[in-house]
């Protein structure tokens, strides 16, 4: 029997395809670790569902209000009062001097006269409104409106507005309300309590101050008549001048003896008359040629009561 070649190639094929198998490259496994991702999968709890977070959308922009108050302030006069501040938080502002100008809420350019205000961004409702002048300072409480400018009725301070531009000005105040004056009898001598009274002087805002010399020292009864006639005694007190046109100067303290053991004081100072005042009067020498003057230009003075006890 005649054998018959089969080529080894036609060989392979039937192999192949008898025995099912797959000569295409092999399967690569897959990569088991988490793809990158900007937000992390969400983990399930056993009866929760749970969600992957989304991005909150962005606030739509609010318009801006702004809140102001408007209004002036005033002294113990009831002048305009420029210069004194006004604040509420940490928002202040100082009182205009005349024709100043300002920007108001309304981004408006406005002019004020002297004393008047404009308080911008302020916080609305119930709030307290800050003044303060020199020593001087008041609270008061306020309600602002919740847009606009709120309209304040003229707001008080108990302080004085300053003094002309070159004024030699100087204020003056007593230590003590009152001193006691004994007397045992009619014809007994006067005894002082205290025999000393101390003062402070101060250059008011925008005063230059002055170098006292000399005081005098005046006995009155009830009425105004003088008990007396007046002691003048020197002294040296200087009286520096004022921080500025808002601010007093430093305080000088001066210490003044208002003993008066006079025959003519005994003699008319009765228990008919028991009580009466002291008067110390201000002077550049003891000459009196020139008073100190206070802010108002006249001589400058302090008075205390005195009472007569037996």
């Amino acid at each position: 029997m005649r054998r018959i070649a089969i080529p080894m190639a036609i060989l392979l094929v039937l192999l192949v395809g008898l025995l099912g198998c797959d000569l295409s490259p092999p399967l690569v496994p897959l990569d088991a670790s988490p793809s990158p991702s900007a937000t992390p999968a969400a983990t399930a709890t056993p009866g929760y569902v749970t969600s992957s977070p989304s991005p909150s959308p962005s606030p739509s922009p609010t318009p801006t209000t702004v809140r102001a108050i408007r209004g002036y302030v005033v002294d113990r006069n009831g002048q305009r009062l420029p210069g004194a501040k006004v604040a509420m938080g940490s928002v202040s502002v100082l009182t205009a001097v005349a024709s100043a100008s300002v920007v108001d809420e309304q981004g408006q350019t406005v002019s004020l006269q002297a004393g008047e205000f404009i308080l911008l961004g302020v916080p609305s409702g119930d709030q307290t409104l800050s003044l303060s002048y020199d020593d001087a300072s008041r609270s008061i409480p306020v309600t602002v409106q919740a847009s606009g400018a709120t309209q304040v009725a003229e707001l008080y301070l108990p302080a004085y507005g300053a003094v002309p531009s070159g004024s030699k000005a100087v204020v003056a105040t007593a230590a003590l309300p009152y001193i006691k004056v004994q007397k045992a009898s009619a014809d007994a001598s006067l005894t002082f309590t205290p025999e000393s009274v101390t003062v402070a002087f101060k250059a008011p805002p925008n005063g230059m101050g002055d170098q006292i010399g000399a005081y005098s020292v005046t006995y009155y009864q009830d009425g105004g008549t003088a008990l007396a006639p007046t002691l003048v005694r020197p002294c040296s007190v200087d009286v520096q001048p004022a921080t500025s046109a808002t601010k007093s100067g430093p305080t000088a303290i001066g210490e003044f003896y208002i003993l008066d053991s006079s025959e003519a004081l005994r003699s008319t100072w009765t228990p008919t008359n028991a009580n009466g005042y002291l008067r110390l009067e201000f002077f550049s020498d003891t000459k009196r040629t020139r008073p100190i003057l206070d802010r108002s230009g006249n001589p400058l003075y302090v008075e205390i009561t005195c009472t007569l006890v037996p």
